[in-house]
C-alpha cells in the first residue's frame, strides 16, 4: 500500500487489519507477523478487529524466521 496520504505506520495497520478480517474467515490457526517497533500497535489492531478472542493464534517472529522473507527473495 503506498499513498502520499498515509505514513508507512498507517499503512502497515490498514493493510494488517484487511488482512486479519479476510483470514478471519478463513480456516487459519496460526498467524505469524513480521516483527518490527509496532508489535504492540499491530496487537491492538487485531483486537480492534476480531474481538479479545480472535480465531486464530498470531505471534510476532524475527525476520531471521526463513518463512518470512522467502518470497522476498523470489525473482521477479
Amino acid at each position: 500500500m503506498g499513498s502520499r496520504k498515509v505514513n508507512e505506520r498507517q499503512a502497515r495497520e490498514v493493510t494488517l487489519a484487511a488482512a486479519v478480517r479476510d483470514l478471519a474467515q478463513m480456516p487459519v490457526t496460526n498467524l505469524v507477523i513480521e516483527s518490527c517497533d509496532q508489535d504492540h500497535e499491530g496487537n491492538r489492531v487485531i483486537r480492534d478487529e476480531l474481538g479479545a478472542e480472535a480465531p486464530f493464534r498470531y505471534t510476532h517472529a524475527r525476520h531471521s524466521n526463513s518463512l518470512l522473507w522467502i518470497l522476498d527473495e523470489r525473482p521477479c
